[in-house]
């Protein structure tokens, strides 16, 4: 029986988020306890990259047996690491346990970025799981760690594309390389294939792997408008998901008349995305709400009022704007904009203008609460702000981006967001944020 096609001929679109990181102080190292030798130990068991403990020459696999002058053994986790971390410029003593020998380094507290999500195998002394891993823990700091930007593997540049060559080997794999765009990704080839029953073979195979090495995780068939297939992949999580950080799709090449599989380390892919496991509201702010949502689609024509027209710089010269209507409660005005030069047409909605911090911070929780409440079980959110956005100001300290759930994404449109800015030294905002091309 011929098996039912899973890839086809595909043009994907070369998207990759920028890399999303938090800032902390410290060393910069992921720690487990180990029981291997009889004991627990603190074991070593990533170090961010461009990180303290990086630098100083620490390596993954590492049994920390001494903070300062306290021995580590059979301490809880927590507490080794309430004795590492410490003001920023002051200084730790470690006591390294490596392949039997001990060794001293003293490491001066700093500034690191690390990523929220990190992946681990299930499948431990496994070289192909234990390679794709190293790649995706590296995809959001720009895969320095992973890749050779002195040698590229392509000179010729396509669509603005350059390809680099990638120091991991994965098993099976015909070439690993860096892509770099609008940011890096890691591209995985198998093949080439002459035809698609060995496409589809080899990708079940793949995919088999993959499982092997994160069998918790979503592998979701996405078929696009042309009837091209993408696996992707990602985390679940209890109370939501992560973006795919693997896709896994096939293309078929003209010149050489063969087929190949692509797997795709998506680079800063670590969104995750939180679900609202509730029934939407129905009260008169949530019906106000999901009225302008509903109405994105249509250019808000249900919901203007009032035209006025607006006398400003170069990109607002020549736009007007609409009173909104009905407005959600607590909002001290609501406005659509459109014409001019601006590329943040949209709906906003105004909840707080003032001098206090503290009073904005309170508006935008409770506002926080209030959409929470007001939406279904087909929303989901996040607290990052979206890839190449242009309506959610650069001086937001705070961010909620609210939107429908498409399978293991948001929908491209329409999205909604909650934004409190820091619109000068002593001034601030809060705001909601409707827009019809998405955020």
């Amino acid at each position: 029986m011929k098996k039912t096609i899973l890839f086809c001929l595909l043009f994907p679109t070369f998207y990759a988020a920028l890399a999303q990181l938090n800032e902390n102080v410290g060393i910069g190292v992921r720690l487990q306890l180990d029981s291997t030798q009889g004991h627990k130990t603190t074991k070593v068991l990533a170090l961010i990259p461009d990180g303290p403990a990086k630098a100083a020459g620490l390596q993954e696999g590492d049994f920390i047996v001494k903070v300062n002058t306290q021995n580590t053994q059979d301490v809880a986790l927590k507490d080794v690491v309430d004795m590492i971390v410490g003001k920023e410029g002051t200084e730790v003593k470690l006591v390294i346990e490596r392949k039997g020998t001990k060794r001293n380094f003293t490491i001066v507290r700093g500034k690191y970025k690390y990523a929220s999500a990190y992946y681990e195998s299930a499948a431990k002394d496994n070289e192909f799981c234990s390679a794709l891993a190293m790649l995706m823990n590296d995809a959001p700091y720009d895969f320095k760690t992973t890749c050779d930007t002195n040698h590229y593997v392509d000179e010729k540049r396509t669509f603005g594309r350059r390809f680099y060559e990638c120091k991991v080997k994965i098993p099976g794999a015909n070439k690993v390389s860096i892509a770099s765009s609008f940011g890096k990704s890691g591209i995985i080839t198998f093949g080439p294939y002459t035809n698609t029953d060995e496409v589809n073979d080899a990708g079940e195979g793949i995919i088999a792997k993959i499982k092997t090495c994160f069998p918790d995780y979503y592998y979701k068939t996405v078929i696009e408008a042309k009837g091209s297939h993408t696996i992707e992949i990602g985390k679940n999580n209890d109370d939501g998901f992560e973006a795919a950080i693997l896709q896994l799709f096939s293309a078929y090449s003209e010149t050489e008349h063969n087929y190949t599989l692509t797997l795709r380390v998506n680079g800063g892919k670590a969104t995750r995305y939180y679900t609202i496991s509730k029934s939407a509201q129905n009260t008169p702010f949530a019906i106000a709400l999901r009225t302008i949502f509903n109405d994105i689609p249509n250019d808000y024509t249900n919901v203007k009022g009032t035209k006025h027209e607006i006398k400003g710089d170069i990109f607002s010269s020549g736009s007007s704007w609409y009173e909104v209507s009905p407005m959600p409660e607590g909002a001290h005005d609501c406005s659509v904009s459109e014409g001019g030069m601006s590329m943040s047409n949209g709906c906003r909605c105004r909840y707080y203008s003032g001098e206090s911090h503290e009073k904005a911070l309170d508006a935008f929780n409770k506002l926080y609460d209030l959409m929470y409440d007001a939406l279904g079980d087909e929303f989901v959110f996040s607290f990052e702000i979206p890839l190449l956005d242009m309506t959610i100001p650069e001086n937001t300290e705070s961010v909620v981006v609210f939107g429908i759930k498409k399978k293991h994404s948001y929908e491209s449109l329409p999205l909604l967001a909650l934004v409190l800015v820091k619109d000068s030294e002593s001034h601030y905002s809060v705001n909601m944020l409707f827009h019809k091309f998405g955020f």
